[in-house]
């Protein structure tokens, strides 16, 4: 995307031929970047959370917690994933296109959000059967 845009401002300032498909591929390529990095960001706890609470949690209480809020994610993202597979589905059948500076099939651009959305359910659930912190799991003492 950096390439693209660089080379949309050499050709507007340098020979005076501006671009018409730059910035069309920079939004299309920003939705890929958001959506498929977000199960990588998951996968290192890079979101954000309130740790201020959870932190005065017991280990047992913080380790269900995790796992429950790992449920909840992976359901509603799976809603989310069963849905825009379908509008996706459609608007490939239908046939749609983007008429823009170039014309873009609609759901090659969609398509990245069922993608996006598998990646973050799969990681959901691998995220259920881990621990808080990523550490296995230990007594305290005198609990």
């Amino acid at each position: 995307m950096g390439a693209s845009v660089l080379y949309e401002v050499f050709m507007r300032y340098l020979f005076n031929a501006p671009t018409r498909w730059v910035i069309e591929f920079s939004e299309y390529m920003l939705l890929y970047m958001a959506l498929l990095a977000g199960a990588w960001v998951l996968k290192g706890e890079g979101h954000v959370k309130v740790e201020m609470l959870v932190d005065v949690l017991p280990r047992k209480t913080r380790t269900i917690l995790h796992a429950v809020t790992s449920w909840v994610g992976a359901g509603v993202c799976g809603l989310f994933l069963w849905y825009s597979t379908y509008l996706t589905w459609e608007t490939f059948w239908s046939g749609e296109v983007l008429f823009r500076a170039v014309h873009v099939p609609k759901w090659s651009v969609l398509i990245s959000i069922p993608i996006g959305l598998l990646l973050l359910v799969l990681q959901f659930i691998r995220r259920s059967f881990s621990f808080p912190g990523g550490v296995e799991q230990e007594e305290e003492p005198g609990l």
